[in-house]
């Protein structure tokens, strides 16, 4: 009877995820949604979401990068042989690319999402 916190403990833990990144990234499209509605200046950006994750230049335009992953482990793909019966563990990964023109006004947002098993065969 003492083993069963111990296992109960174990299981969590295996169920568990990890997040990394801006957490409003975790539903782009509606942070794209209300970016575009309230079309935000830069500093207004800044001020509601925080620093981006990356800052770059492209056509004029200066462009916030933000990114949010996480990773979602499946506990049944623990247990030796047992584990080739169930789905392996999975990602997503969010960004959320802000533009804005010189003056540091909004122009567009743009969000990509990505999904998969983890760990991604094409890391690089």
């Amino acid at each position: 009877m003492k083993k069963l916190p111990l296992l109960l403990f174990v299981v969590l833990a295996a169920a568990s995820c990890a997040s990394v990144g801006t957490s409003a990234v975790s539903e782009p499209e509606e942070m794209r949604a209300t970016l575009e509605r309230e079309r935000m200046t830069k500093a207004g950006v800044l001020l509601r979401y925080g620093e981006p994750n990356a800052v770059f230049n492209k056509d004029g335009k200066e462009i916030f990068e933000y990114k949010y992953v996480s990773v979602y482990n499946n506990p049944a793909s623990y247990p030796f042989l047992i584990g080739l019966f169930f789905k392996a563990n999975r990602y997503r990964t969010n960004y959320l690319y802000v533009a804005f023109d010189r003056d540091g006004s909004f122009v567009s947002a743009d969000a990509v999402g990505v999904s998969g098993a983890y760990p991604p065969e094409n890391v690089f």
